[in-house]
Formats: structure tokens, C-alpha cells, sequence
């Protein structure tokens, strides 16, 4: 648990640096939905074993599923026409695609560390030749490259990603390419390696979204049990003091407790992240237990804070002791 805990924090963190890539297929998520994220869409029903990564494919590239012989999901990548052939016949395959799965052969034995990393001696005891192995890293997610020579001097491509999980279970992913070719076309290893050289951690937005908040220009929605609340922050340039707008659509059923609300800059230079609020909270709805949540709420610049008509009440503002936020709550 204390792994996936302390992979959950990095990947959020990581993500500030590494949520941009120069990836040449990269498509924008512009509707602020899980469902629109690729990596939900390429990896259906993977839950806690999804990557939390934007794989640089090109945008043609679709996800076919389907189970191997031990129950276990297995997904083919690639575009539509190829899917139908090799799913009708793999022999009449005449593009790429990619196939991906969790072996029970495969492990992450340690941070940066694969079980294979010892077995390469031995494929080449089983006829396989000309191993190479490039170690590499998807943000926090450790990678190994694999390309090698099968016995039948047909050239095999592999990537596997650790996922960070006590599990210790791998993700690995196949070159597949026309079985009438001894190895891919040039077009087809230029896609691979742009996969494996520039698929990068969500951006920040996106990781938001992933872990479950709807984040939209000026505001977040986070939901509850069965209430979604809304989140609005503005920071006053004159004292960096932040003031934090939280909305209920029936106060009556729900009360947030805002346990802390850090203020976490915009990092200049190469700019990866606007201003936002860090909060650590519990959402407590009539008849259900309280949801503990921690969230990311972006702010706006201001010279003088916007109040409106609803604001006017005193007593829903709530200043934590030694804080600069502070909290108005309908």
C-alpha cells in the first residue's frame, strides 16, 4: 500500500515537469472528462493498473479487447482496417499494431528493477540472439527496451512498464508488423519510438480529471456521495492573500471541512503550472460517512476580490489561523 501511496504523490508532483512532451501525434483534451483521456480509451477496464501517462501515438490508433487463455485482458493499438484484418486472420496483417498485456512471467522486483533483467541469458539459451536492453522511464514509471532476434531471425520489439504497484505486475507492450516481413518498416519504427521516447505523464489538468475532479476555466467540481460541489479561488496581487469559494447545491445535506488549503504558486521559467490551492478536506452528506479528499484548485489574479449578492453574509467566511486563504462556504 505505502508503494502505491508514495506513486500516487509522485506522479501528481512529476507531473508539474513532465506533463509535456514532444510528441508529433499529440491530440488536446479539450472536454475535461476521464472517458476523454487516451489512456482510458486505449486501456478499458485496467482500473489501479493504468498508467497515468499519455502514450504518443498517432491519433488513428484505436483499442480492441479481448481475454487470454488464463482470463487475463489483453488489448491490440492500431488503426481500424488493421484491428479487422488481424482479428479476421492474423496472417493478413499488412500494418502495425500494437499488442499489450500483463504477463504473469513478467515482475517489478524494486523501484527501477525487472525480474527480466536476469533472464536475458537465458533467451539467448533458447535461440534468441542480438538482445538489446535500453532502461528508461515513463515520468515515475520505469521502462526496459527490448529488441532481439527470434530463432527464426525474425526481429522482436518489446517494451515493458513497471506500474509501481505491490502487485509488482508489468505492463508489456508488442511491435506487431506483417508476418511476411523479417522486420518492421521504417514508418512503423518511427511510431514505436516515438511511443517509447515521448509518451509522457499527463499533464496536470488531466491528472486532476483522472483522479476524479472536473476541472474547467475557473473552476473545479468535485463529487461527493451524490452532490457535486464547486470550488472557486482568486488571488489578491496586493498581499498573495487567496480567497476560496465553495458551493453547495443544498447546504442543507452537505458541509465541507476544510482541514488545510496550501497555496501552491505558479512556477515561472518554463511555465508548467498556473497558481492553485492544495486542499486536504471531508465531504460529509447527510446519511453517508464522511469522503476524505485532497484537490487541486486553480486560481485567477486579481487586483481586488469579486464579490457577489451571496457573499455578503459574514458568517460563512472562515479564515484559518496563520493562513493566507481565506474561505467562504454557502
Amino acid at each position: 500500500m505505502l508503494l502505491r501511496v508514495i506513486a500516487v504523490i509522485a506522479v501528481f508532483y512529476t507531473s508539474l515537469f513532465y506533463g509535456a512532451n514532444n510528441c508529433p501525434y499529440t491530440t488536446f483534451n479539450t472536454q475535461h472528462k476521464k472517458n476523454a483521456i487516451r489512456i482510458f480509451q486505449l486501456l478499458p477496464g485496467l482500473g489501479k493498473m493504468l498508467p497515468l501517462v499519455d502514450p504518443c501515438l498517432p491519433a488513428e490508433f484505436i483499442a480492441i479487447t479481448e481475454e487470454d487463455s488464463e482470463g487475463r485482458l489483453q488489448y491490440y493499438w492500431g488503426e481500424r482496417k488493421h484491428l479487422d484484418a488481424y482479428k479476421e486472420d492474423p496472417s493478413k496483417l499488412t500494418g502495425m499494431l500494437v499488442k499489450v498485456s500483463l504477463p504473469s512471467n513478467f515482475s517489478q522486483m524494486g523501484h527501477d528493477r525487472f525480474n527480466i533483467d536476469t533472464n536475458y541469458a537465458k533467451w539467448m539459451a533458447s535461440g534468441f540472439g542480438q538482445i538489446l536492453v535500453n532502461k528508461g522511464k515513463w515520468g515515475i514509471f520505469p521502462t526496459r527496451e527490448i529488441r532481439m532476434q527470434c530463432p527464426k531471425k525474425r526481429a522482436h520489439y518489446k517494451l515493458c512498464v513497471g506500474l509501481n504497484d505491490e502487485s509488482k505486475q508489468v505492463l508489456v507492450f508488442e511491435l506487431m508488423y506483417p508476418v511476411y516481413l523479417k522486420s518492421p518498416a521504417q514508418v512503423h519504427l518511427k511510431i514505436w519510438k516515438d511511443f517509447i521516447t515521448k509518451t509522457a505523464l499527463l499533464n496536470h489538468s488531466e491528472l486532476m480529471v483522472a483522479r476524479g475532479q472536473s476541472v474547467h476555466k475557473g473552476y473545479t467540481d468535485v463529487r461527493g456521495v451524490s452532490e457535486v460541489v464547486r470550488f472557486k479561488a482568486q488571488k489578491r496581487l496586493s498581499d498573495n492573500r487567496v480567497f476560496l469559494q465553495i458551493f453547495t447545491p443544498n447546504s442543507a445535506n452537505m458541509v465541507v471541512d476544510v482541514q488545510s488549503a496550501k497555496d501552491r504558486p505558479a512556477l515561472y521559467g518554463d511555465i508548467v503550472s498556473p497558481g492553485y490551492l492544495d486542499i486536504d478536506m471531508t465531504l460529509i452528506e447527510k446519511q453517508h460517512r464522511g469522503v476524505r479528499k485532497t484537490i487541486q484548485v486553480y486560481y485567477d489574479y486579481c487586483d481586488a476580490f469579486v464579490f457577489s449578492s451571496e457573499l455578503l453574509s459574514p458568517g460563512l467566511f472562515l479564515k484559518k489561523p496563520n493562513s493566507q486563504v481565506v474561505i467562504f462556504q454557502n
